[in-house]
C-alpha cells in the first residue's frame, strides 16, 4: 500500500530522484526535480548520467539545393552547387553545367539543368535519368479530372488550349481535345467530336474508348504516414475489381523493415530504432491481368523510441535518526500525467540507485521514486522529475 506509517518511518530514510535523457533521438533538456522523502540523507546525490546516440549526418530524404545550401549523402560526402556546376567535397563532380537543382532521394544524388534534363550520379559519372519524384499515374487517370498524366516512362502529359503536350512539347497533331486517358500504359485522346486515338510512341493512331462500358479495377485507402520504432505498422488497401481475374499486388520503394503481401496488398512491418527516418514515394499497385491501379504515393515517418536514466540517493537512516536496517528496494512510478503516474517498476535491490526506463515514445514523462520497507510498505513519493522524449 502507498502510505506512510510509523513502521515505515522507522525503516526508510531519504531518497532523491533525477531524470536524464538516454538513447536514440530521445530528449530535450530535462527539468530535473529532487526531493527528500523522509529525512535528508548525508550522502550526496548521485550524478545523473546520459548517453546520446550519434546523430545521423545524412541529409533528409528529398533534400534539394536550393533551398538547402548543401546535401550530405549516406557516406558523409558533401554536395554543393556553385556557378551552375556541382562539387563533391569541394571538387568538381564530373562535368556539369547550368545546373538548377540538386536532389537527394533514396540515397542517390540527382541533378536537373536549365533545359529540364535529369541525371543521376553513379559514383564516377552522371547518367541520364528522370525526376525520381514523379509518381506514375494510376490506371484510368483522366484529364481534365487531373491536371497531368505521368506514364510509366516518366513522361508528363498535359492538355492546354485543346492540344496535347508531352514533356512541354506538342505531341504530334491534336485539336479540340476533350479528354486524355491513361490506360494499361497507353495514352488515349478523345476530341470534341467523340473520336478516339492512341499514342504509338511517335504519332496518334485511330482507336476506341479504352474504358467506356468495360469492367474496372480500383485501389484506394488512407495509409498512416507515421510510426514509432518498435511498434507494428499495417496498411491494407481497399480493392474494387469488377473485371474479375486474380489480383497481384506490387510495391515501389518498399521500406527495408516492411513486407508486402502480394495476394492482399497488406503492407506490414516493425521498424527498429536504427531504422528511424522518412521513407518516401511508396506506391502500392495491383493488377488483375488486364488492368492495373495504384494508391497515390505516400511517405512513412518512423520516430525512434527514447529512454530516461533515473538516479537517486540510497537512504542511510530512519526518520528517527537510527541506522537503516530493513530497506528492501524501491518502486518507480511514471506516466504522462504527474497526478496519475500509473506505470510502475519494482527495484528489488536496496543497493541500487539508478535505473533506465526504456521504450518511451515521443512525449513528456513524469517520474517519482518511493522507498520500500521489508513489510511491503512504502514511503511517500519523491518530488516529480520530468523528461521530454522527441
Amino acid at each position: 500500500m502507498r502510505q506512510t506509517n510509523y513502521i515505515l518511518m522507522a525503516a526508510v530514510a531519504a531518497s532523491c530522484l533525477t531524470a536524464a535523457a538516454c538513447g536514440g533521438n530521445s530528449s530535450t533538456g530535462s527539468n530535473v526535480a529532487a526531493a527528500t522523502l523522509l529525512k535528508a540523507a548525508t550522502a550526496s546525490t548521485a550524478a545523473t548520467t546520459a548517453t546520446t546516440a550519434a546523430t545521423a549526418t545524412a541529409s533528409v530524404n528529398g533534400t534539394t539545393v536550393p533551398s538547402a545550401s548543401k546535401i550530405i549523402d549516406g557516406a558523409g560526402n558533401v554536395w554543393t552547387v556553385g556557378g551552375g556546376a556541382i562539387s563533391e567535397n569541394g571538387a568538381l563532380a564530373g562535368y556539369t553545367n547550368a545546373v538548377t537543382l540538386l536532389l537527394y532521394v533514396n540515397n542517390t544524388i540527382y541533378q536537373q539543368n536549365t533545359a529540364g534534363g535529369w541525371w543521376t550520379w553513379n559514383n564516377n559519372a552522371w547518367v541520364a535519368s528522370s525526376d525520381p519524384r514523379k509518381v506514375i499515374s494510376s490506371n484510368g487517370a483522366t484529364i481534365p479530372a487531373v491536371t497531368q498524366i505521368i506514364d510509366s516512362s516518366g513522361n508528363v502529359w498535359a492538355v492546354s488550349g485543346g492540344v496535347i503536350y508531352k514533356n512541354g512539347v506538342l505531341a504530334g497533331y491534336s485539336n479540340a481535345v476533350a479528354q486524355l486517358v491513361y490506360d494499361n500504359n497507353t495514352v488515349y485522346q478523345a476530341n470534341a467530336a467523340g473520336g478516339w486515338w492512341s499514342w504509338n510512341g511517335s504519332t496518334w493512331v485511330a482507336g476506341t474508348d479504352p474504358v467506356g462500358g468495360t469492367a474496372t479495377l480500383n485501389l484506394s485507402g488512407n495509409p498512416s504516414t507515421s510510426d514509432t520504432a518498435g511498434q507494428a505498422y499495417s496498411f491494407v488497401p481497399t480493392t474494387s475489381n469488377t473485371g474479375g481475374g486474380t489480383l497481384n499486388f506490387s510495391i515501389a520503394n518498399l521500406p527495408a523493415w516492411a513486407s508486402l503481401n502480394a495476394a492482399t496488398g497488406a503492407l506490414t512491418g516493425t521498424p527498429s530504432s536504427a531504422q528511424a527516418g522518412t521513407y518516401s514515394n511508396i506506391v502500392i499497385s495491383v493488377s488483375n491481368g488486364s488492368a492495373s491501379a495504384s494508391v497515390p504515393a505516400f511517405s512513412i515517418l518512423v520516430t525512434a523510441m527514447g529512454s530516461a536514466n533515473l538516479t537517486w540517493t540510497a537512504p542511510t537512516e530512519n526518520s528517527n535518526g537510527t541506522s537503516l536496517a530493513d530497506l528492501t528496494g524501491y518502486t518507480i512510478y511514471y506516466g504522462t500525467d504527474p497526478s496519475d503516474m500509473t506505470q510502475t517498476i519494482a527495484v528489488d535491490s536496496p543497493s541500487t540507485s539508478t535505473y533506465q526506463v526504456s521504450n518511451l515514445p515521443a512525449g513528456t514523462f513524469y517520474f517519482a521514486v518511493a522507498a520500500m520497507a521489508s513489510d511491503g510498505t512504502e514511503s511517500v513519493e519523491s518530488t516529480v522529475a520530468t523528461k521530454t522524449i522527441l
